[in-house]
């Protein structure tokens, strides 16, 4: 029984493939499904048109013909042997074709990481080799024996930097192409060829995919399955996860580059792609660690109707193309709020959202950019300036290196800055004490050395601006905000941002006003914060009593917030702050804070200004520490990446930043940019308008622009209307500058149209 069962399962395993020689319809479409079963037993339940329905049948009859079934190491539990085996029959059972992905872990196993399951720990690596062919023969029985007809193996789980144990930790050397070739991809081969020699054991006709994360990087990928094929490992397939949401380069994130890199995978290796696993969000702003894949894609708004276009889209090429045979949407039965929800393709009541349709492919027309036309500005414009520095540094004086006065003379010297904000720890970063860690004599003097009188020193007019403030609470009890030139040293508990708020009033900055505030590196609503405690204690959210006070008295208090943040990591090239934050600027000025945007990093080493090409930048008039404090408080700032970008944009004539205030809607306003980066005066820029509405919907894409190289001297590019029919509407600009040098963002402030009287 066991052996006609085997020769039927070979028999139509070679009529049914991916390669698409295929006995009737050949879609190649698939979904990776796996959290199914669990969701069922949870009590989950999909809705498709009004109606409950069985997720497998639904996924079947919406054109789907494949099914990546996920397999770890154990019989037992999630992801294990009896699992899988239930999954892939009913995925089966529904028509759908089982890629069985074997991956050689005991848990999750991706480009992060490739842990050695457990029971395999201490084993050398011939009895390794030995453990790993048992094992992917006793699989491929099992299934067999199951009537399991299993259509292609994945050996592994994005295996770019290694598998079962044997993996590449540090960045640099991943990336080597020649260190990897070397060190890490032979001793992967043996793994591999192993475990497929246990599969053909069972199904000697068996297909195998290799699958890598790196599909914008062609050449690193052939690199990989070369040197397999050398090394005798079987690759039928060039498997590949795509995710166009997370490229850094805007022109990466198009369909059309995509067909570029499988065409150009296709003609080095002469092998099929597949694309393991894809999707696209339906809003850009979620927490979780995916928060950082929301980068939109032009022609398809992040929203349900963007989806259901791209997706279509998507299948329609799957079809189309010569050299790619299947594609497979990662997790569409996504249950609840939260981590994949975006991407799911139910919402998170279970009901089926439009794009479940685009599993069919029919495909999609994108909408023309809209073209740009030149207008003159007037004489006040022309005389706003732009200011480039750093609002978020330390010293020795608490928890980084070097003194104030090397900062200053680095930022100002080195790194070019305009300006530099020294902001020490005020309390100990263990948090849970009220003992100050800014010490007064270092903060205020009477030491010439001293903080404020070392800022003072520093500060010429018209020449560099120094800051002296503080770093209030510590993660664990609240995160953190910057105070900027502060008179005294905070004394209070730590943490207590409604005691804060009126020792702020009463201890007042140089201008006369409270000192600006500054959240830094957000975190709110994250499931998965750096700190678990911060999920609801963000900048005092448990201080005040509900959170409609704490947005009343924290945002008339704050006037930024960090989008950009940190040191990159130590040996990294990176000129990027490793923190991008702008999920979280867009969900506090829908809570409705009142906030610009700042780029910083957050220096602890002696690298003020140097540490990354991320800028904060300051429109104003002058460069004095009275104008430089003005602007920040009405909120004209921008996050850069790129150190030199300038950026003036104005929204019916309104600088980014400020609030209109009318009982009657603006309406239609007339959006206008000024932009100019000597380095790059060639340089493409997409602009993007993102808007979105205090207390409303999740806030998107309303419109996006493209123009080449710098505008016009004294004029700008007219951007068209843009729509303020809504109390409560803000708008802000996404800016991405592409060069020859690589892709750099601004996020700008918002304009808000709020009721109420100028």
């Amino acid at each position: 029984m066991k052996q006609s069962l085997l020769a039927a399962g070979l028999a139509l395993s070679a009529m049914m493939s991916l390669s698409g020689e295929e006995a009737g319809r050949n879609t190649g479409v698939g979904v990776d499904m796996n959290y199914a079963l669990e969701m069922e037993r949870a009590g989950r339940t999909w809705n498709v048109e009004g109606k409950k329905a069985d997720v497998f049948e639904t996924m079947a009859k919406a054109g789907c013909d494949r099914f990546r079934v996920r397999l770890w190491v154990g019989d037992e539990g999630v992801n294990g042997l009896n699992e899988a085996l239930e999954t892939a029959r009913r995925a089966q059972a529904a028509g759908m074709k089982p890629l069985l992905t074997i991956f050689l872990s005991d848990q999750w196993a991706d480009f992060v990481k490739q842990p050695r399951p457990a029971v395999w720990k201490d084993l050398e690596t011939e009895a390794l080799l030995r453990e790993v062919e048992a094992y992917t023969e006793r699989v491929a029985r099992r299934f067999a024996d199951a009537g399991i007809m299993v259509d292609a193996y994945e050996i592994g789980n994005e295996i770019d930097f290694g598998i079962c144990g044997v993996f590449e930790e540090e960045w640099p050397k991943r990336v080597s192409l020649d260190y990897m070739r070397t060190a890490i991809w032979p001793k992967m081969a043996g793994i591999l060829s192993a475990a497929q020699r246990g599969v053909r054991k069972v199904a000697p006709e068996a297909r195998f995919v290799l699958h890598l994360t790196q599909w914008e990087n062609a050449e690193f990928c052939v690199e990989f399955w070369k040197l397999m094929i050398a090394q005798g490992v079987a690759v039928d397939f060039a498997g590949l996860s795509y995710f166009p949401t997370a490229a850094t380069a805007i022109g990466h994130r198009s369909l059309a580059y995509l067909r570029g890199q499988v065409g150009a995978i296709h003609e080095a290796l002469k092998r099929p792609v597949v694309i393991c696993e894809t999707g696209y969000p339906v809003e850009a702003w979620f927490g979780g660690q995916f928060a950082d894949w929301n980068k939109s894609v032009p022609g398809y708004p992040q929203d349900e109707s963007g989806q259901q276009r791209w997706l279509a889209d998507l299948v329609k090429l799957t079809r189309d193309s010569d050299h790619l045979a299947a594609i497979y949407y990662w997790s569409p039965e996504w249950a609840g709020s939260e981590i994949w929800s975006a991407f799911a393709l139910f919402d998170p009541q279970g009901k089926a959202r439009p794009a479940l349709a685009s599993l069919s492919g029919n495909g999609s027309d994108v909408s023309p950019v809209q073209p740009a036309t030149v207008v003159v500005n007037p004489p006040s414009v022309e005389s706003m300036q732009v200011f480039f520095g750093n609002l978020h540094s330390h010293t020795s004086y608490s928890d980084g290196k070097g003194t104030p006065e090397q900062a200053f003379s680095h930022a100002r010297d080195v790194a070019k800055l305009d300006f530099l904000a020294v902001t020490e720890h005020n309390h100990l970063l263990g948090g849970n004490v009220s003992s100050s860690e800014t010490k007064t004599a270092l903060y205020k003097g009477p030491p010439a050395s001293a903080m404020r009188p070392t800022a003072d020193r520093f500060t010429v007019p018209g020449k560099f601006i120094a800051i002296a403030g503080q770093e209030y609470s510590s993660m664990s009890k609240g995160n953190h905000v910057n105070l900027l030139d502060l008179p005294e040293v905070i004394t209070l508990k730590n943490g207590e941002f409604d005691e804060l708020l009126p020792w702020l009033d009463a201890n007042r900055d140089s201008s006369g006003n409270p000192p600006i505030m500054q959240l830094n590196h957000p975190a709110l609503g994250s499931p998965f914060p750096p700190f678990p405690a911060l999920r609801w204690r963000d900048f005092g959210r448990d201080d005040f009593g509900s959170e409609g006070e704490w947005v009343k008295r924290m945002g008339a208090a704050s006037s930024l917030i960090e989008v950009l943040n940190g040191e990159p990591p130590a040996g990294s090239t990176d000129r990027r702050a490793p923190q991008v934050m702008e999920n979280y600027y867009v969900r506090f000025l829908q809570l409705g804070f009142h906030l610009a945007p700042t780029g910083n990093q957050d220096n602890h080493q002696e690298n003020w200004g140097t540490a990354t090409e991320v800028r904060a930048a300051i429109l104003s008039e002058q460069l004095t520490k009275p104008a430089l404090l003005a602007a920040l408080r009405a909120r004209h700032t921008y996050a850069t990446e790129d150190r030199n970008l300038k950026v003036i944009a104005r929204i019916g004539g309104r600088l980014m930043g400020e609030v209109i205030r009318s009982q009657q809607s603006p309406g239609p306003q007339a959006l206008e940019l000024r932009i100019h980066d000597e380095d790059e005066p060639d340089a493409d820029y997409t602009v993007e308008v993102i808007r979105g509405r205090i207390g409303g919907p999740l806030a998107g894409v309303a419109a996006s622009h493209r123009f080449k190289g710098n505008t016009p001297t004294g004029a700008s590019v007219s951007l068209g209307m843009v729509d303020f029919s809504l109390t409560g509407t803000f708008l802000f600009l996404r800016i991405t500058q592409s060069s020859k040098s690589g892709d750099d963002r601004v996020w700008t402030a918002p304009v808000w149209w709020e009721a109420g009287n100028e």
